[in-house]
């Protein structure tokens, strides 16, 4: 195999690990958000569905 292609598939398996872990960030950043939209009263949840974005107030 060419030095090219290793180093080809080496930049490859870097990216794939790199969408990899953002995906994981994302899914535990959902599952925190979804966690604390459960734990609102059920009354009050259009309000805090619409008072956070990204965990920041606005």
């Amino acid at each position: 195999m060419s030095r090219a292609r290793r180093a080809q598939q080496q930049v490859e398996k870097a990216l794939r690990s790199s969408a990899e872990r953002e995906l994981e960030r994302k899914r535990y950043t959902a599952a925190v958000a979804e966690r604390q939209f459960n734990r609102v009263d059920p009354d009050n949840r259009f309000v805090a569905a619409n008072s956070s974005v990204g965990g920041k107030r606005r």
